[in-house]
């Protein structure tokens, strides 16, 4: 055995690839039964004084206990009520399913200040209506400045929420429906597989595999067996005594629904209330710590709007629970606002890295600042295949340590290794698992994580803007702009604007419930007026004009006028996932081809800002499109082109993004077509003027500078093709290129864009796409100390080599040092050159091959100018 863990130390080999390994990092790469270290038990001494020196060192200063942060108030004596004996059902119905928890005497610790009493959550249509019919009465008007004074009384705030949580319930009663056939049929498909597995071993086949599905199957089994009698309306919750009055604690303190009905969507609330009935059971303190109640219902909301196991949100709650009161966590959790709450307690309840195994070993093994946790990814090693040999893209790359570690998929990532999705799932967790929000994304062949450090979100291992939230504050919208909206929505600083918005949000669905939808499009819209950022009032708006079979073309564009005027100018990407959830084929269906095309413009005239990062704009311009018919018409859809350039070219942060939409257009268009496209582009650009050559490429200019500072590689190579197409042939090329001798492998930076520490009067932008090609171009950096280049490569690769050209001034250009990022910030030194050879300078990394992303080559010292005429990346795709 230690022959065999020597030879570890020296090398891995996995797949054929040999990977070095650091002798510190060998005990870390196996699971303790191989290396042999003793396993300190939990709630061992030796554990508990390894976790008392971990909290010791941690950076963070010691957090303030907060555990009673209200005082109990007076108890309201109140003699339970015998429940009644049900009568039986009648015959032509059958017995509806109840499922009954008896959680014990619930004491009464408040005063339903509200009008719905416990019992009466049983029936969420009579609750929504008699709540309705409160509201009407109160904001008959339902004018702005009658809302603005409504919700200063937290009685009032309670009838928004009650009427919220009501229509909720009633809204998720077909995905409730849904999710008990999915359960039953889980379950059947798990007695399968039992009852298989146990045939084959009363016929005698014990082999590890059988047994291992086996034991599987038969958790599979419990697990779906539990579920199925677990409540998920609150008609089954309120069906005994505990619940009714557990519910009449919830429904009448405004503080506490308002966290149901103002803290995100809320999905199911009748079975999130029977997840806090099973919390309640096991911490009765929660009436009382109001950390507890906010952990637990932050955990069953969660859960309940996935549809996730109720015994793993129980769990999930304790975990939280335990540790707050241990104090364990991060400061920052303390102070979390309730929808952020609601993502550490119940972000991705249905995957490994969350299983409480996974997060105790977290909150065991890694405290760190909140600032650090976006760099924990990095404590794991990057490798595609295991030490048998099988890739991570298959099944069996975990499979021989799961005997040891089960379902700690933080421990097997952190000893195993893994790639870009193992490694941001670890640092995503390890942030979670000490009460830092977190979540990953998913890029294109890639996955990232985001971190909350401070007031900001920032990724982490991030290649792309291209992102898709894992975990969303708003149901079906992945954006990330989305987190940036919420984070101004539910802040202090927007609070009274947002309890407005939400107060005539309400309104307008009670109007909308009574099939009033003229007088609620008339509060949805003052609602949205007064917190654009609200996306339920926008949402709700557009679902209540596709229920209204009679809404007209005006009412229509009203939405579409209100969005792009309040919304397109504070988060642009928000307001075209509006028009991707329905509103553009709202419009298409009650506009004729003209007015649809005014509709869809009014957008592209009001955007100024590009939002917290770049978006698919490219995508909306192609749906808009495609709605207008015009995909199959070469003729108009450049003419559309044209139009949408012609309304962004003078803002450098969409011009690109739409020249982009333009070169996408011209991979399906004929030759003639493209020459109307490129006719087109440049009167857009030039407003008429016909170009030579050299003002084309100065016209276009700015807008690659704008793609390299949005460090937008697709629009820089689409202006590098329109470029060439318009004449930057090899004919015209100015320079006379030497042979490039490449290196083994691709060249990497065919496909990526450059970007500079500077400008200057010497240098031409549109010539920056041919420094990547053999063509040759040219940058040139204005006369500073430390100038530099770097290459964004457009994928991530293990450089073999590197080759510059430089045809004059090669004096300048002594001791170039070539640096290597994994995200652009970050870097690593690989090697430094000497004085340049001629016209060319070459550099063997093949036997170093540095994982890079991101190639920087660094004139150090100065004040000088540095320029190149071709760079060239070799190597070969990283996993």
């Amino acid at each position: 055995m230690k022959a065999f863990v020597m030879v570890i130390m020296l090398l891995v080999i996995t797949g054929g690839s040999i990977y070095l390994v650091k002798p510190e990092l060998i005990e870390e790469y196996l699971p303790d039964s191989i290396t042999g270290r003793k396993v300190v038990k939990k709630g061992s001494r030796k554990a508990k004084a390894k976790a008392a020196k971990s909290r010791k060192v941690a950076a963070e200063e010691p957090r303030k206990t907060v555990k009673e942060t209200t005082p109990e108030p007076e108890v309201v004596k109140e003699e339970p009520t015998p429940a009644a004996e049900e009568p039986a059902p009648a015959k032509q119905e059958p017995a509806p399913r109840v499922v009954t928890e008896d959680i014990g005497d619930v004491p009464m610790v408040i005063k339903n200040i509200g009008i719905i009493k416990g019992e009466e959550w049983a029936d969420c249509a009579k609750v929504r209506a008699k709540v309705g019919e409160a509201l009407a009465r109160e904001l008959d008007k339902g004018t702005t400045a009658e809302a603005k004074k409504f919700v200063r009384k937290p009685k009032n705030r309670l009838l928004l929420a009650q009427w919220v949580v009501a229509d909720a319930e009633l809204r998720s009663e077909e995905e409730v429906t849904s999710l008990e056939v999915e359960y039953n049929s889980q379950l059947d498909k798990a007695r399968r597989e039992f009852e298989t597995c146990k045939a084959q071993m009363e016929k005698g086949d014990s082999s590890a595999a059988v047994k291992w599905n086996f034991e599987k199957a038969r958790e599979s089994v419990a697990r779906y067996e539990g579920e199925s009698k677990c409540a998920h309306r609150f008609s089954e919750s309120a069906a005994d005594e505990g619940g009714r009055r557990l519910m009449e604690q919830i429904g009448g303190d405004p503080d506490w629904l308002e966290q149901f009905a103002f803290s995100g969507e809320c999905v199911r609330p009748g079975m999130a209330l029977s997840i806090i009935k099973k919390i309640y059971k096991q911490h009765p303190d929660m009436l009382k710590n109001r950390m507890v109640r906010d952990i637990a219902t932050a955990t069953a909301l969660e859960y309940a709007k996935s549809g996730w196991n109720q015994q793993d949100a129980v769990e999930r709650a304790n975990f939280y629970i335990n540790a707050w009161k241990d104090e364990r966590l991060n400061k920052v959790f303390d102070n979390l606002p309730m929808w952020q709450r609601r993502m550490v307690c119940g972000c991705k309840g249905d995957n490994p890295f969350g299983s409480i195994a996974s997060l105790t070993w977290a909150l065991d093994n890694f405290h760190l600042p909140a600032d650090r946790y976006s760099g924990s990814c990095w404590r794991c090693s990057y490798r595609l295949n295991n030490i048998y040999g099988d890739s991570i893209h298959g099944p069996l790359y975990y499979a021989p340590f799961e005997s040891n570690l089960g379902e700690n998929r933080q421990a097997m990532t952190y000893h195993i290794g893994g790639v870009c999705g193992s490694l941001s799932h670890f640092g995503c967790f390890a942030a979670l698992a000490n009460g830092v929000p977190a979540m990953t994304a998913g890029e294109p062949a890639h996955c990232s994580f985001i971190v909350l450090v401070g007031d900001t979100w920032t990724p982490a291992y991030s290649l792309s803007w291209q992102r898709g939230l894992h975990w969303q504050v708003f149901r079906r919208v992945h954006k990330y702009s989305s987190l940036h909206a919420a984070t101004e929505l539910y802040s202090d600083k927007q609070k009274k604007e947002t309890e407005v918005s939400d107060t005539l949000r309400v309104m307008a669905g009670v109007h909308a419930a009574n099939g009033d939808f003229v007088k609620a499009a008339d509060c949805y819209e003052k609602a949205a007026k007064e917190q654009p950022r609200n996306w339920m009032a926008w949402r709700e708006w557009r679902e209540s004009l596709e229920k209204n079979t009679a809404a007209t073309a005006k009412q229509w564009l009203k939405l579409n006028d209100t969005i792009c005027k309040e919304l397109v100018s504070l988060y642009p990407e928000i307001a075209a996932e509006h028009m991707h959830h329905g509103l553009a084929e709202g419009l298409s269906k009650v506009l004729n081809p003209e007015q649809l095309q005014k509709a869809y413009m009014t957008f592209w005239q009001n955007v100024k800002i590009m939002g917290p990062d770049r978006w698919r704009i490219e995508e909306l311009a192609d749906k808009q499109a495609a709605l207008l018919g015009f995909d199959k018409d070469s003729q108009k859809v450049c003419a559309y082109y044209a139009e949408v350039l012609g309304a962004t070219a003078g803002n450098s942060l969409y011009a690109p993004a739409v020249l982009n939409w333009g070169n996408m257009l011209g991979e399906k268009l004929d030759e003639a077509a493209n020459a109307e496209r490129m006719q087109l582009t440049i009167k857009a650009l030039s407003k008429g003027r016909r170009m030579s050559a050299e003002e084309r490429g100065k016209v276009l200019a700015p807008v690659i500078v704008s793609a390299e500072t949005n460090r937008d590689l697709s629009s820089f190579q689409s202006l590098a093709k329109m470029l060439k197409r318009a004449g930057g042939s090899k004919k015209e090329s100015p320079y006379k290129m030497p042979r490039i001798e490449g290196f083994p492998g691709k060249l990497a930076s065919a496909d990526g864009m450059i970007w500079t520490s500077s400008t200057c009067e010497w240098d031409k932008p549109h010539e920056h796409p041919g420094v990547l090609t053999p063509e040759g171009g040219s940058f040139h950096t204005e006369k500073e100390e430390d100038s530099y280049v770097v290459v964004q490569l457009p994928r991530q690769v293990h450089m073999t080599g590197i080759v510059l050209v430089s045809l004059q001034n090669q004096g300048r250009l002594a001791n170039l040092q070539i640096q290597v990022s994994e995200n652009g910030t970050d870097w690593s030194d690989v090697c430094q050159l000497g004085a340049f050879s001629g016209q060319m300078m070459r550099s063997d990394l093949d036997g170093k091959r540095p994982l890079a992303k991101y190639v920087r080559i660094l004139r150090p010292g100065g004040p000088e100018f540095f320029h190149l005429n071709g760079i060239y990346v070799y190597g070969n795709p990283a996993a």
